[in-house]
């Protein structure tokens, strides 16, 4: 949850800091006036009328001055009003959850996790800081099979669908990871063993804590490719990552591109 103390805190100490940058051009000598005189305006000081030309250097230095002024009028007034909603929140708790899962008696404790009743957002800040240290393809190994597109995110597609397909979960807020690296157990010929596998995007289900991994296969009308495919397919299953349940795929060849309304209707229905 949002300590929202330290959010009040650190927007006053930058108000503080706002009101410290401008003193220095509070301490120029004398303000500056403007005034309407027969339809034309006139600048001046406490002394005189100013001329644009002749001074230049004084009416910068009184401009900050004015500026500056009206920025520590302001900021002194917000910093008011943020002492008053500190001393309203003082007894607000950012960590209910943690607080109040560990005053449970511990014979029901196990019975629900700390982050039972944790928003969306705070489930995808678990789940994305959980996978910081995960393995990913990165850009540079990317570059060395020929990436093309980029994505909002900053990642670098391999192809032109995986490009929507990342941007489609970015502007939808659904977290993702694109191409992590998955140990996988293996067995051609009845002997197992872990090989590396690289599914296009393991994504989070904000909603339900779920996550998918999710491959687009982009060449199924090549006999080769789909042979492939099929056996990667195959492999998870045989891994318990079930398509549907826990995989989920899109297609296209060379004659059925990706549609892409189709495309966000299956992520806005799984993931959402």
């Amino acid at each position: 949850m949002i300590d929202l103390l330290k959010v009040l805190k650190d927007a006053k100490r930058e108000l503080e800091t706002m009101i410290r940058l401008c003193s220095a051009a509070l301490d120029i000598k004398g303000n500056l006036y403007i005034c309407k005189d027969r339809g034309k305006v006139h600048l001046y000081n406490d002394k005189k009328y100013l001329v644009k030309d002749r001074d230049k250097e004084l009416i910068v230095s009184l401009t900050r001055k004015l500026y500056a002024k009206r920025i520590t009028k302001k900021c002194s007034k917000n910093m008011k009003l943020l002492d008053k909603c500190m001393k309203v929140i003082k007894d607000y708790e950012p960590a209910i959850l943690k607080n109040e899962h560990k005053k449970l008696n511990k014979l029901i404790k196990g019975n629900v996790q700390e982050q039972e009743f944790d928003s969306d957002e705070d489930r995808a800040r678990a789940w994305l800081k959980k996978n910081q240290g995960i393995r990913v393809r990165t850009n540079e190994d990317r570059a060395k099979i020929g990436p093309k597109y980029k994505t909002k995110n900053g990642e670098w597609a391999r192809s032109k669908s995986e490009q929507i397909i990342a941007n489609a979960l970015y502007d939808l807020g659904i977290p993702y990871i694109y191409e992590p690296v998955i140990r996988l157990s293996v067995t051609p010929i009845d002997i197992t063993y872990q090989k590396d596998f690289v599914p296009d995007f393991l994504v989070f289900n904000k909603r339900t804590g779920q996550e998918f991994y999710l491959e687009h296969f982009g060449q199924v009308g090549n006999e080769d490719y789909a042979q492939d495919m099929v056996a990667k397919i195959n492999i998870y299953a045989f891994n318990d990552i079930i398509i549907g349940r826990d995989l989920l795929c899109t297609f296209e060849c060379k004659d059925e591109k990706c549609d892409t309304d189709t495309l966000i209707s299956l992520i806005k229905t799984m993931l959402l």
